[in-house]
């Protein structure tokens, strides 16, 4: 027959060397597998040197800027929508993350509530990077609640460079 049946000559238990999850055809036996956990037992006993460098290069190889992007991403949208027990924990998550979050605020700015929108403005006051000084003054300048224009404008000072102070000169006499 050309089914393709689950081969049990192993009794149902499942070991290293056991074929019970290799496919087969009916009444053919499962060898495959016997040499496999041995050789790689030698491989690793022989050469542990190129096993942690061949693991070192993997590791190396792989980028951590989707975790990045997903867990400053989560941690604004928990800021914006955190009960008031938790505020402060998600405050310190987002402004842990510096300036690399300040896309993703503005993003869950829009679709936050009043409370949410006054705790991502305080999230970019303490965070203090110039580059969220046009996105406060937009807010401060167009937002629909009046508790949030204030605070934004309260951001926006904050957030400006000081006033280069004038050289003082000799008064001409």
């Amino acid at each position: 027959m050309g089914l393709l049946l689950i081969s049990t000559s192993c009794k149902g238990s499942w070991r290293p060397n056991c074929c019970d999850f290799k496919r087969s055809t009916a009444g053919e036996k499962c060898r495959e597998l016997k040499g496999t956990i041995p050789l790689l037992r030698a491989i690793l006993a022989r050469m542990p040197r190129l096993c942690l460098l061949l693991l070192f290069c993997c590791l190396a190889a792989c980028d951590d800027s989707r975790g990045r992007e997903y867990y400053a991403r989560m941690a604004v949208k928990g800021l914006a929508t955190a009960p008031a027990d938790k505020v402060r924990m998600q405050m310190d998550k987002v402004v842990a993350r510096g300036s690399y979050v300040l896309v993703d605020i503005e993003q869950e700015f829009h679709g936050a509530d009043t409370a949410g929108r006054q705790r991502l403005l305080g999230a970019l006051e303490r965070i203090k990077d110039p580059q969220a000084l046009a996105f406060v003054r937009y807010v401060a300048r167009w937002d629909e609640d009046a508790k949030v224009r204030k605070e934004a404008a309260r951001v926006s000072k904050a957030l400006e460079p000081p006033a280069a102070s004038k050289p003082q000169t000799a008064p001409n006499k």
